[in-house]
């Protein structure tokens, strides 16, 4: 396994223990310009995209060119993590840049799950996936050293949660941006799906 996927997937943990300790506060109300006004406003997705398949086999997410376009080997399956089904994609050519993709069940609440429990996290940015709301947040702020955590609410009270680690390479001096790449790019296979 290489060197950061350890830390991925801790920072994975790190944000699901954020989401679900504490007590819930009402979440801000001022969404970015990147939000639209309904993801702003509600945990619920519009348009919730049909998950099941990806959710049992979440390898599929990215095809091994797009894959190879993100300067990814083809996905492995992970199962240790204790979210279900994982993936873990891996650089042939940087070994400590690392992707995972797993779905979260946030409850009825959904991305505003997240949103409460905003006091708890290093950075929180509310953004837009492929139509869809999404909340770049962590309970540690390593972003500097390569590394980010997205979740993107494709679903009622479901999170596709894509854990990056770009250490080296061309998203090492903003890994949220290749995070929100590689998002994009499971949200749009989702949409066809």
């Amino acid at each position: 396994m290489p060197r950061s996927a350890p830390l991925v997937l801790a920072l994975v943990a790190v944000a699901v223990t954020a989401c679900t300790t504490g007590t819930p506060t009402p979440a801000a109300t001022s969404p970015s310009a990147a939000t639209t006004p309904s993801a702003a406003t509600t945990g619920q997705t519009d348009v919730p995209l049909s998950v099941a398949a990806l959710r049992e086999a979440p390898c599929t997410g990215l095809t091994a060119d797009q894959a190879a376009g993100f300067d990814l080997a083809p996905g492995k399956a992970i199962s240790d993590v204790g979210y279900g089904p994982s993936c873990m994609w891996t650089s042939p050519q940087y070994d400590s840049n690392v992707v995972t993709l797993s779905f979260h069940d946030l409850g009825g609440d959904g991305l505003d799950h997240l949103r409460a429990n905003r006091a708890d996290h290093a950075y929180h940015d509310e953004v837009e996936i492929g139509g869809y709301p999404a909340i770049i947040a962590s309970s540690f702020d390593l972003r500097s050293e390569g590394d980010c955590g997205l979740w993107v609410g494709v679903a009622d009270g479901l999170a596709a949660s894509v854990g990056a680690a770009f250490k080296q390479g061309r998203d090492a001096a903003d890994p949220c941006s290749g995070a929100r790449r590689v998002a994009a790019a499971i949200v749009d296979k989702l949409k066809r799906t």
